[in-house]
Protein backbone atom coordinates (compact mmCIF):
# COMPACT_ATOMS: atom_id res chain seq x y z
CA UNK A 1 0.00 0.00 0.00
CA UNK A 2 1.39 3.42 -0.95
CA UNK A 3 0.05 6.57 0.70
CA UNK A 4 1.12 9.46 2.87
CA UNK A 5 0.90 7.86 6.29
CA UNK A 6 -1.81 9.63 8.30
CA UNK A 7 -2.93 8.58 11.75
CA UNK A 8 -6.42 7.56 10.59
CA UNK A 9 -4.94 5.15 7.99
CA UNK A 10 -2.81 3.48 10.65
CA UNK A 11 -5.77 3.15 13.00
CA UNK A 12 -7.97 1.70 10.23
CA UNK A 13 -5.33 -0.83 9.17
CA UNK A 14 -4.61 -1.83 12.79
CA UNK A 15 -8.30 -2.60 13.29
CA UNK A 16 -8.22 -5.08 10.37
CA UNK A 17 -5.73 -7.29 12.22
CA UNK A 18 -3.60 -8.18 9.19
CA UNK A 19 0.07 -7.81 8.31
CA UNK A 20 0.59 -4.82 6.04
CA UNK A 21 3.35 -2.42 5.05
CA UNK A 22 2.35 1.15 4.24
CA UNK A 23 4.91 3.07 2.15
CA UNK A 24 4.88 6.82 2.49
CA UNK A 25 4.41 8.72 -0.79
CA UNK A 26 5.92 11.90 0.59
CA UNK A 27 9.25 10.50 1.80
CA UNK A 28 10.95 7.72 -0.11
CA UNK A 29 12.08 4.81 2.09
CA UNK A 30 9.87 5.78 5.04
CA UNK A 31 7.20 3.19 5.87
CA UNK A 32 5.00 1.79 8.61
CA UNK A 33 4.80 -1.92 9.29
CA UNK A 34 1.67 -3.33 10.95
CA UNK A 35 1.37 -6.89 12.16
CA UNK A 36 -1.76 -8.91 12.86
CA UNK A 37 -1.63 -8.45 16.64
CA UNK A 38 -2.09 -4.68 16.17
CA UNK A 39 1.49 -3.56 16.74
CA UNK A 40 2.82 -0.89 14.41
CA UNK A 41 6.28 0.57 13.93
CA UNK A 42 7.94 3.09 11.61
CA UNK A 43 11.04 2.21 9.59
CA UNK A 44 13.34 3.88 7.12
CA UNK A 45 15.05 2.16 4.21
CA UNK A 46 18.23 3.76 2.89
CA UNK A 47 21.62 2.95 1.44
CA UNK A 48 24.81 4.23 3.02
CA UNK A 49 27.37 6.08 0.88
CA UNK A 50 29.24 2.77 0.60
CA UNK A 51 26.10 0.98 -0.68
CA UNK A 52 25.13 -0.94 2.46
CA UNK A 53 21.36 -1.33 2.85
CA UNK A 54 19.86 -0.29 6.18
CA UNK A 55 16.33 -0.62 7.56
CA UNK A 56 16.46 0.88 11.06
CA UNK A 57 13.39 1.10 13.23
CA UNK A 58 12.44 4.69 14.00
CA UNK A 59 9.91 3.93 16.72
CA UNK A 60 6.53 2.48 17.62
CA UNK A 61 3.08 3.87 16.94
CA UNK A 62 1.30 5.47 18.88
CA UNK A 63 4.30 6.58 20.99
CA UNK A 64 5.47 8.36 17.83
CA UNK A 65 2.95 10.03 15.55
CA UNK A 66 3.43 9.63 11.78
CA UNK A 67 4.58 13.27 11.56
CA UNK A 68 7.16 12.85 14.33
CA UNK A 69 8.49 9.66 12.71
CA UNK A 70 8.59 11.35 9.29
CA UNK A 71 10.64 14.25 10.75
CA UNK A 72 13.11 11.81 12.31
CA UNK A 73 13.35 9.99 8.97
CA UNK A 74 14.04 13.31 7.19
CA UNK A 75 16.84 14.06 9.68
CA UNK A 76 18.36 10.63 9.14
CA UNK A 77 18.19 10.98 5.35
CA UNK A 78 19.90 14.38 5.60
CA UNK A 79 22.65 12.73 7.63
CA UNK A 80 23.00 10.00 4.96
CA UNK A 81 23.27 12.67 2.22
CA UNK A 82 26.12 14.23 4.22
CA UNK A 83 27.99 10.90 4.26
CA UNK A 84 26.72 9.59 7.60
CA UNK A 85 25.10 6.34 8.62
CA UNK A 86 22.66 6.87 11.53
CA UNK A 87 21.84 3.19 11.89
CA UNK A 88 25.50 2.19 11.74
CA UNK A 89 26.36 4.81 14.35
CA UNK A 90 23.66 3.43 16.66
CA UNK A 91 24.95 -0.12 16.14
CA UNK A 92 28.52 0.98 16.83
CA UNK A 93 27.42 2.69 20.04
CA UNK A 94 25.47 -0.40 21.13
CA UNK A 95 28.40 -2.72 20.35
CA UNK A 96 31.11 -0.44 21.77
CA UNK A 97 33.63 -2.04 24.09
CA UNK A 98 32.82 -2.00 27.79
CA UNK A 99 35.38 -1.61 30.56
CA UNK A 100 34.92 -5.33 31.32
CA UNK A 101 35.80 -6.22 27.72
CA UNK A 102 38.81 -3.86 27.85
CA UNK A 103 39.97 -5.64 31.00
CA UNK A 104 39.76 -8.97 29.18
CA UNK A 105 41.67 -7.62 26.18
CA UNK A 106 44.28 -6.08 28.49
CA UNK A 107 44.84 -9.41 30.24
CA UNK A 108 45.06 -11.42 27.00
CA UNK A 109 47.01 -9.02 24.80
CA UNK A 110 49.19 -7.19 27.29
CA UNK A 111 49.42 -8.69 30.77
CA UNK A 112 49.88 -12.37 29.87
CA UNK A 113 52.65 -11.75 27.31
CA UNK A 114 54.49 -9.00 29.21
CA UNK A 115 54.04 -9.50 32.96
CA UNK A 116 55.35 -11.91 35.56
CA UNK A 117 52.80 -14.44 36.85
CA UNK A 118 52.57 -12.69 40.24
CA UNK A 119 51.88 -9.30 38.61
CA UNK A 120 49.34 -10.90 36.29
CA UNK A 121 47.57 -12.47 39.27
CA UNK A 122 47.55 -9.11 41.12
CA UNK A 123 46.04 -7.37 38.07
CA UNK A 124 43.39 -10.07 37.70
CA UNK A 125 42.48 -9.75 41.39
CA UNK A 126 42.10 -5.94 41.14
CA UNK A 127 39.95 -6.31 38.04
CA UNK A 128 37.77 -9.01 39.57
CA UNK A 129 37.34 -7.31 42.97
CA UNK A 130 37.13 -3.60 42.10
CA UNK A 131 37.22 -2.53 38.46
CA UNK A 132 34.74 -4.96 36.98
CA UNK A 133 32.01 -4.57 39.65
CA UNK A 134 32.18 -0.75 39.64
CA UNK A 135 33.00 0.08 36.03
CA UNK A 136 32.55 -3.12 34.01
CA UNK A 137 29.26 -2.17 32.31
CA UNK A 138 30.33 1.33 31.29
CA UNK A 139 31.38 1.79 27.66
CA UNK A 140 35.07 2.65 27.42
CA UNK A 141 34.31 5.70 25.25
CA UNK A 142 31.79 6.94 27.83
CA UNK A 143 34.02 6.52 30.89
CA UNK A 144 34.40 9.88 32.62
CA UNK A 145 36.61 11.38 35.28
CA UNK A 146 33.56 11.34 37.61
CA UNK A 147 33.36 7.53 37.25
CA UNK A 148 37.03 7.27 38.16
CA UNK A 149 36.62 9.61 41.13
CA UNK A 150 33.72 7.45 42.32
CA UNK A 151 35.98 4.37 42.15
CA UNK A 152 38.69 6.21 44.09
CA UNK A 153 36.23 7.39 46.78
CA UNK A 154 34.84 3.87 47.21
CA UNK A 155 38.37 2.66 48.06
CA UNK A 156 39.45 5.65 50.19
CA UNK A 157 39.61 3.48 53.33
CA UNK A 158 42.43 1.51 51.66
CA UNK A 159 44.59 4.09 49.84
CA UNK A 160 47.11 1.50 48.63
CA UNK A 161 44.35 -0.46 46.85
CA UNK A 162 42.82 2.74 45.47
CA UNK A 163 46.18 3.78 44.02
CA UNK A 164 46.79 0.33 42.53
CA UNK A 165 43.31 0.43 40.90
CA UNK A 166 43.98 3.89 39.47
CA UNK A 167 47.40 2.86 38.15
CA UNK A 168 46.01 -0.29 36.50
CA UNK A 169 43.03 1.56 35.04
CA UNK A 170 45.32 4.32 33.74
CA UNK A 171 47.55 1.76 32.06
CA UNK A 172 44.55 0.00 30.46
CA UNK A 173 43.11 3.29 29.22
CA UNK A 174 46.48 4.33 27.78
CA UNK A 175 46.41 1.08 25.83
CA UNK A 176 42.81 1.85 24.81
CA UNK A 177 44.05 5.15 23.37
CA UNK A 178 46.82 3.30 21.51
CA UNK A 179 44.26 0.76 20.24
CA UNK A 180 42.01 3.63 18.99
CA UNK A 181 39.15 2.72 21.32
CA UNK A 182 38.96 6.18 22.90
CA UNK A 183 40.67 9.52 22.23
CA UNK A 184 42.18 10.29 25.66
CA UNK A 185 42.90 8.77 29.06
CA UNK A 186 40.51 10.24 31.68
CA UNK A 187 42.63 8.93 34.59
CA UNK A 188 45.34 11.46 33.80
CA UNK A 189 45.07 14.33 36.22
CA UNK A 190 43.19 12.32 38.88
CA UNK A 191 45.10 12.67 42.14
CA UNK A 192 46.26 9.46 43.74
Amino acid sequence: MQTKIPKRTLDAERAKGIDVRINDTELRGFHAKLIANGKCAFYLYYRTPTGTERRPKIGNYPELSPEMARNIAKDWLAEVRNGGDPSGARQDARNAMTVAALCGRYIEEHAKPHKKPSSLAADQQLIRAYLDPMLGRIKVRELTRADIERLKMARQATPFTANRCLALLSHMLSLAVAWDIRPANPVRGVRR
